[in-house]
């Protein structure tokens, strides 16, 4: 049974890399795409995950297009700001719908911008601007909300400062702020990546071969849930386009 193929892009990126480690290792064929000119060594931790490499020219829809072919999913983990954001994401959302990929999941990874009130942040503005842009377009789109990276607390995003025994905070002390792993978000992506492959009719055979085991995994799979999406405060946001089923 052929596996999935996920499109990365981004994926040379830190929390790229992990992303495509967590696809790798549920089995999913990763093939990432980078930029028309990268240096030759730019894929080489991702060839050691079975990676496959693509390149095209990002400004292109047409190049990225073909880069897109055949792939059940586009995954972002595009970083910047909004020649990258905004421009970029848009070339490569184009490029899903023109290649006929049924799902695009955005590079949020932010605190759930929807909430938050125009002109406080810029970098939860451009999520917001692409987010508009998304509901414009014929694909299912996904983003994962999940806060904060955990793995920032220190030098990147020194909040707790342990030397004068002081944490600081904006506006109100009583905030509360959302946490997540980079690896806890890779493995939520990996999960919403293969969510539509795995329900296609062709690959329910290996949804009745899992069923048997489904009880005895059952406390391990719930642990592993929570600790993909939370409880509280990770949010999935799916919008289908109308006539769209899951």
């Amino acid at each position: 049974m052929p596996q999935p193929i996920i499109l990365l892009a981004g994926a040379a990126g830190d929390l790229g890399t992990r992303i495509a480690k967590a696809l790798a290792a549920r089995g999913a064929t990763v093939r990432a795409l980078v930029r028309n000119g990268s240096s030759a060594n730019a894929g080489d931790k991702l060839l050691e995950f079975g990676a496959t490499i693509a390149s095209a020219d990002m400004s292109n829809t047409g190049s990225v297009a073909a880069a897109c072919e055949g792939a059940a999913c586009v995954v972002s983990a595009l970083n910047g700001l909004h020649d990258v954001i905004v421009d970029r994401q848009s070339v490569l959302l184009d490029a899903a719908v023109k290649a006929g990929v049924p799902r695009f999941i955005s590079s949020d990874y932010s605190a759930d911008f929807t909430k938050t009130t125009p002109g406080d942040n810029r970098n939860c503005d451009l999520r917001r601007e692409f987010m508009a842009r998304t509901d414009r377009a014929p694909i299912k789109v996904t983003s994962i909300l999940n806060g904060a990276f955990m793995d920032m607390l220190g030098a990147e995003m020194p909040i707790i400062q342990p030397s004068i025994h002081r944490v600081l905070y904006w506006s109100d002390a009583d905030q509360l702020l959302d946490f997540t792993t980079k690896d806890d978000v890779a493995v939520c992506r990996r999960r919403r990546a293969r969510r539509d492959y795995a329900s296609h009719p062709a690959n329910r055979w290996r949804q009745r071969q899992r069923a048997r085991h489904r009880k005895c995994n059952e406390r391990g799979d719930r642990r592993a849930l929570s600790n993909d999406v939370g409880r509280q405060h990770r949010v999935a946001r799916r919008h289908d386009p109308v006539g769209s089923k899951n």
